[in-house]
């Protein structure tokens, strides 16, 4: 059961860091952006939920969830 938290936790982990802005990784990209695209970027913010959303349910073949499952394991090692 410990194993299965720790390998919940790491995906919860990696997803909070794709760069769409109501998420960590978005505030990390509008941080390190020029200052152009991080006002273009920080302007998405509002839709960011819908777009998440969108990306989650919608997504090409699942790809943010095989982008997050490959980093994930990565991490964990196996």
């Amino acid at each position: 059961m410990c194993a299965v938290s720790v390998q919940f936790n790491v995906l919860l982990a990696v997803f909070n860091l794709i760069p769409v802005p109501p998420l960590d990784g978005g505030r990390i990209a509008v941080g390190l952006l020029p200052p152009r695209a991080s006002m273009a970027l920080a302007s998405v913010e509002r839709y960011g939920t819908m777009i998440v959303l969108l990306l989650l349910m919608f997504g090409p073949l699942g790809i943010i969830w095989r982008f997050v499952d490959t980093i994930s394991t990565f991490i964990l090692g196996g």
